[in-house]
Formats: C-alpha cells, structure tokens, sequence
C-alpha cells in the first residue's frame, strides 16, 4: 500500500487506509508509536492502552502505570526482541 503526504491543517501528514487500521485493531483516538530504524524503515505499532483494567478503580495506580509503561516503553520493545 502507498499513502502520498498531505497537508493537515498546517502540518503534513499521512493517512493509514482503513485496511491497515484493521489489521492493528486501532480506531480515531488510539494513540500510535512510531519507531525509527537504522535502515531507514518505520515501524507503527498502536499504544498499549489499559481500558481492559477498568476494574481498578484507584486513579493514581493507573495514572502510574501509563507513565511508567510510557517511560520505558523503549526498553520494553528490546525485551521482547529478544
């Protein structure tokens, strides 16, 4: 798939086919990672989100968490390559 950049209000900007917003189960809100490789490639991959632990109810706890996994969300990417 090929995607031409555009103007976006006053940046430029890209938009991912419907297809490609599927196949990552990301929808308008999601937040996208984007990772800069040594060859030049991206890789996009959708942000881990944490509504599936809506059974906590202690708002710093989460709060807490989404930093921390925000934080160090490079070193856990080299975990799992591993």
């Amino acid at each position: 798939m090929e995607r031409k950049i555009t103007n976006v209000g006053k940046l430029d900007g890209v938009t991912l086919p419907q297809d490609v917003l599927k196949h990552m189960n990301a929808k308008r809100g999601d937040r996208l990672s984007f990772q800069l490789n040594d060859d030049g490639s991206i890789t996009l991959s959708k942000k881990a989100s944490l509504e599936h632990l809506d059974f906590i109810d202690d708002e710093d706890f989460i709060e807490g968490l989404n930093k921390a996994l925000n934080q160090y969300e490079d070193g856990y990417k080299e975990l799992v390559d591993r």
